[in-house]
């Protein structure tokens, strides 16, 4: 069983036979009807069989929080069952209780131009040192380029809620470009700073050009050293050129608040262009 925060705590039962999921259910949650609660109601039949090293739950518009937190449940199953990004297959199986938290808010400024990211960093962030706060200060140059409608940003093991909170600035910047999981392109420009939580409250700056992401940069945050700070350090390169309606930042493993964040600064990014 495994604690996790979409937009209310919630509880999700995950078993893992031979390295693979065989079950998959949100047994306890308070998400809002409409939004997150009618997402868990539909199911999770696409991660039955799935690789727990690898396995992933896609990020649903307008309910990012709850993909997140299922994604986040997904991470901890891995963890438990001995397994990491960087593995291929495993054996392992698992179950436990673990609890994951957003470390602190933090803002990240993603820039989307034609589509593509151009910039995202982390301008404000309270991640650990040695964790989030490490991830932070590498900078996201993996993202620079990427089309926002696609970015997204690859999990780090230790700072998995970091880069969660990356991917959910990604969101936030591809929906203010006006875009959608089911957009091949865009052509709106903006740029913006967006606030988002990851440990804590941080701001994200985004420019979007013709629909891509061509800036992204966290100016202000207080992640953790180590974890969320290490995220925000390291750059966001890998956003920039991507659609700003597809754009995801990679969960990184200890960072996982902080690479949410990233993806709901990029969310709001979208929705800005879009306006």
């Amino acid at each position: 069983m495994y604690e996790v925060k979409g937009f209310q705590p919630m509880k999700v039962e995950i078993t893992v036979e031979d390295g693979k999921i065989t079950n998959f259910a949100v047994v306890e949650h308070n998400e809002t009807a409409g939004f997150g609660a009618d997402l868990i109601a539909e199911g999770f039949d696409s991660l039955i069989g799935q690789d727990i090293a690898t396995a992933k739950f896609d990020v649903v518009s307008g309910v990012t929080l709850t993909c997140n937190a299922i994604n986040d449940a997904l991470a901890q199953a891995a963890a438990a069952a001995g397994t990491g990004a960087e593995a291929a297959a495993t054996t392992g199986s698992s179950s436990g209780v673990y609890e994951v938290k957003g470390f602190q808010p933090m803002k990240v400024e993603v820039v989307v131009e034609d589509g593509k990211i151009a910039s995202v960093a982390v301008t404000e962030h309270n991640e650990t040192a040695g964790f989030g706060a490490d991830l932070i200060a590498e900078g996201f140059d993996s993202l620079i380029g990427q089309d926002i409608a696609t970015a997204e940003f690859d999990v780090v093991s230790g700072v998995t809620l970091t880069s969660n909170a990356i991917n959910d600035a990604l969101a936030q910047a591809a929906a203010a470009a006006g875009t959608g999981a089911e957009a091949v392109a865009s052509t709106g420009s903006s740029s913006g700073v967006y606030e988002v939580k990851g440990f804590q409250p941080m701001k994200v700056e985004i420019t979007v050009e013709d629909g891509k992401i061509t800036s992204f940069e966290v100016t202000e945050h207080n992640e953790t050293p180590g974890y969320g700070a290490d995220v925000i350090a390291n750059g966001f390169d890998s956003l920039i050129g991507q659609d700003i309606a597809t754009a995801e930042f990679d969960v990184v493993s200890g960072a996982t608040m902080t690479s949410n964040a990233i993806n709901e600064a990029l969310a709001q990014a979208a929705e800005g262009v879009q306006e």
